[in-house]
């Protein structure tokens, strides 16, 4: 992220001070934690139902094979869009972070400039 201007007589405050992007990142890493239980839940229970014989899963004659291989397929494809979604979200913080710390430094520049040029008037 973009850091701070630091002038000689005025500086830029950080655009934490607008917008938690650490904390909306940190949310982010947070749900991608859980995500990735969840791929390993999913991955232990396909595990394990591969190691069970098709007859021993089947009921009446129909077996839950294919179900247990699409639910695992269906998790997947969730966790996929949900790690999407968090990448896009981080992505979009700095974005907005950086153009309010473009901001806010422009504005501590100009004004630095300004202070710089009237200490130079005087002496």
């Amino acid at each position: 992220m973009l850091g701070q201007y630091i002038g000689v007589y005025v500086s830029a405050p950080s655009a934490a001070t607008k917008i938690d992007a650490a904390g909306i990142i940190a949310g982010c890493d947070a749900v991608d934690a859980e995500v990735a239980n969840l791929n390993n839940l999913c991955n232990e229970f396909n595990r394990c139902a591969s190691s069970i014989t098709p007859k021993a899963l089947s009921f009446d004659g129909v077996t839950v094979g294919p179900i247990i291989e699409n639910y695992t397929t269906a998790s997947s494809g969730v966790s996929s869009g949900i790690l999407g979604t968090t990448a896009g979200i981080r992505a979009k913080a700095i974005e907005v972070y950086n153009k309010i710390q473009e901001e806010l430094n422009a504005e501590a520049k100009s004004k630095d400039e300004a202070a710089i040029a009237a200490a130079n008037n005087r002496g």
